[in-house]
């Protein structure tokens, strides 16, 4: 069984990533924090991958998706995502029209501190 920290206890089982290890309050990695933590929310009160896949997931369909999620707040995940950004200009502009970053000036191909 693998080691899971304190912090990963307040993910809802068994929507937990296979790197739930580096998931606590002094990790270098925030992003994948966040991830972990809004989809671990999103399945408690959204009930996401039962309406992705149906509702008899297995543990595995659900670690392999806590996975995933996590894996978007990585480095590499979010050089994917932005690579998807720089793809479809229309995901830009939804995002521009929805979040409000302090500080924050959106460029014709980045987004870079004011």
């Amino acid at each position: 069984m693998r080691q899971r920290s304190a912090f990963s206890s307040n993910l809802v089982r068994p929507h937990v990533g296979k790197s739930s290890n580096r998931l606590h309050p002094d990790a270098d990695n925030p992003r994948e924090v966040a991830f972990a933590l809004q989809w671990s929310q999103y399945q408690d009160v959204w009930n996401t991958l039962s309406h992705l896949i149906g509702k008899n997931f297995s543990d595995r369909d659900a670690e392999v998706a806590a996975t995933v999620i996590q894996w978007l707040g990585s480095n590499v995940g979010m050089c994917f995502l932005e690579d998807v950004i720089k793809r479809e200009p229309k995901i830009k502009e939804w995002l521009a029209a929805r979040i409000v970053w302090p500080n924050i000036v959106i460029h014709r191909n980045s987004a870079t501190p004011a």
